[in-house]
């Protein structure tokens, strides 16, 4: 194994302990290849037995994707797979923006998404935010209840 694949691997399995503990993490890691990445993960889950999902994506430059992508469609996958889960409670539960929660709500059921309260153009910036903390607060969610590894590249 050489040195950048050892660090990589060190690196996940410390990330990975830490999720172990409670914690939410996120890390954005810089490589050619996400082949080391996966490996390492694989390799993870067979050596402690995990029950964990894991999943990877390839972003292709120049090809159309969903809003958020691939974020919100593994979101919209657990709400599919679990069809006992109450879509308001579970966006209430989550912490998603009292203000947005209508516009992801119709979203993830598949319905075209509207918001009726306005929109001001100077509290843009703010919107945008709490749209990703939203994003980021449900997919936590989901973690606490059924671990996830998430691999993105190209993104």
């Amino acid at each position: 194994m050489n040195s950048s694949t050892e660090l990589i691997t060190k690196i996940i399995e410390n990330l990975w302990n830490q999720v172990l503990e409670g914690n939410t993490k996120l890390t954005f890691l810089n490589v050619s290849s996400t082949d080391i990445i996966e490996e390492a993960v694989n390799n993870l889950i067979k050596k402690e037995d995990l029950k964990v999902k894991s999943y990877s994506f390839d972003l292709v430059e120049d090809e159309v994707n969903p809003p958020f992508y691939p974020y919100l469609q593994l979101v919209k996958d657990y709400i599919g797979e679990n069809s006992q889960t109450d879509l308001d409670n579970f966006l209430k539960e989550s912490d998603v923006y009292y203000f947005q929660r209508e516009v992801f709500s119709k979203y993830l059921k598949g319905l075209p998404s509207s918001r009726y309260e306005e929109i001001l153009f100077e509290e843009l910036d703010y919107e945008f935010y709490e749209f990703n903390c939203s994003i980021y607060k449900m997919l936590a969610k989901i973690s606490h209840i059924n671990p996830l590894i998430v691999v993105v590249n190209n993104i």
